[in-house]
């Protein structure tokens, strides 16, 4: 489900931060491709 917002929203940026002991975690480098992938099918 979605729905447009009630207000209008400037553009903004997102940016993702992990500590680096997460670089090589097969399901922390699964979230962050989903992560990746939404927001580039929304942009």
């Amino acid at each position: 489900m979605t729905a447009a917002a009630c207000v209008g929203t400037p553009p903004f940026e997102v940016t993702q931060i992990w500590h680096s002991r997460y670089d090589d975690d097969p399901g922390h480098i699964w979230l962050r491709s989903m992560f990746r992938d939404v927001s580039v099918s929304l942009s």
